[in-house]
């Protein structure tokens, strides 16, 4: 929305045309009209305030801010050699046009609609609509399509300026941000054609597009089930490698136990040794031989014990390097899974973008053929490039993107 303070520069002549304030004289001379309510005006041209014109009399008048912006927008486009137009119903691209013969308001024959700008373009008619408050109502579309007239419309509605006055410059910014949209077409004329030609290349970049997505995530998926292949592998060993750690330490547990017992042993001995009229009155020669024994098996067995236990403890480091390259690799695995669904994503919006494309060019190439044999022009698209597209078109179908 335009600010209040904005001032009026444009007014109506005695006999309707458009006045600028720096074409008339200062004061009531300028005799200019307010072209909202028709009410004299009086122009305001001091060296302290921006020049404008003013009502005579304050009354009741309907004049906006998007009045004023509403007649600009039309010189503007009145005075301009050349525009920006889109061009194609996908991914448009901006091309610029000289315009030739530039009209305001011209009325069009058997109807009452006036729209803003009419012109010459490419040597076909075209007609520009400039939306401020509203847009160009359906009805009045409707009458552009059943006319086949070239029709576009520019959304001012969010234009925006800093000062209290509105310049051509202003205009010329603004549309350098915005393009205009199509609200009729003649298909079966240049742009048109234009139109055909742009569908018909976005539709074959689309098609190489997609083949080169499909040959990366056939790629991806083939490496994908080496990984998982990979990654089983891992897992199985792992299993095993688990089951060997927890046969270690049941083993860590029999040392500890034998060793108890070794302890238990050698403390015995020591007392039957330490005190032998006590305790080998009741114990004898044989026994305390066979503990002597019993201690030297227990000693070799502690022995072997130790050394299982260190060859445990080597285990035992190399399960958890394992375990810590394992937890590694299966981050890797995930981030190559993560960006396999990127790809599988990126490539079915690719081909909706294409079956949306090859929709466009079903429907706008049956009246262009139509209307080349209406002015008997040659039918512009060679047949091989529309075989190539039907069979594109059909591939995009049937495609599907592999299961990950």
């Amino acid at each position: 929305m335009l600010k209040p303070s904005i001032v009026m520069t444009r007014a109506h002549s005695s006999s309707g045309e458009v006045l600028s304030i720096e074409q008339v004289p200062s004061g009531k001379l300028c005799k200019a009209y307010c072209v909202s309510c028709g009410d004299p005006l009086v122009a305001k041209k001091g060296d302290i305030k921006v020049h404008h014109f003013s009502h005579d009399q304050q009354q009741n008048c309907t004049w906006r801010p998007e009045t004023e912006l509403h007649i600009l927008a039309k010189e503007y486009f009145k005075d301009a050699q050349a525009i920006e137009l889109p061009i194609g119903l996908d991914q448009p691209v901006m091309r610029s046009f000289s315009i030739v013969k530039p009209r305001l308001e011209e009325t069009i024959a058997q109807s009452g609609y006036r729209p803003d700008i009419s012109a010459e373009v490419l040597d076909e008619s075209i007609w520009f609509e400039i939306a401020v408050t509203h847009s160009c109502e359906q009805e009045k579309i409707v009458f552009f399509r059943n006319r086949r007239m070239n029709v576009l419309e520019f959304d001012f509605s969010s234009f925006e300026v800093q000062g209290d006055v509105i310049t051509k410059n202003d205009i010329s910014t603004f549309l350098a941000t915005v393009s205009g949209k199509w609200l009729s077409m003649n298909m079966g004329g240049k742009f048109g054609q234009l139109f055909h030609e742009h569908q018909t290349q976005l539709l074959l970049m689309q098609r190489q597009n997609n083949k080169y997505q499909q040959a990366k995530l056939n790629e991806l998926n083939v490496k994908l089930e080496k990984t998982q292949a990979v990654a089983d592998a891992l897992t199985l060993f792992l299993s095993d490698e688990s089951q060997a750690l927890e046969k270690m330490k049941q083993q860590a547990s029999n040392i500890r136990h034998h060793a108890k017992e070794h302890l238990l042993m050698t403390v015995k001995l020591e007392l039957l040794r330490e005190f032998p009229p006590s305790y080998g009155q009741t114990v004898g020669k044989v026994e305390q031989a066979k503990l002597e024994a019993e201690i030297t098996s227990l000693n070799d067995q502690y022995e072997r014990l130790v050394a299982k236990n260190k060859a445990l403890d080597k285990t035992h480091e190399r399960l958890t390097k394992i375990i810590e390259d394992k937890a590694e690799y299966i981050a890797t695995l995930q981030n190559k899974e993560s960006l396999l669904n990127q790809a599988e994503a990126e490539l079915l919006k690719a081909k909706g973008r294409y079956l949306s494309a090859s929709k466009h060019l079903d429907a706008i190439t049956p009246e262009l053929r139509q209307m080349c044999r209406k002015i008997g022009q040659p039918w512009p698209i060679e047949p091989d490039t529309v075989k190539i597209l039907q069979e594109a078109g059909e591939s995009a179908i049937l495609d599907r993107v592999l299961p990950i």
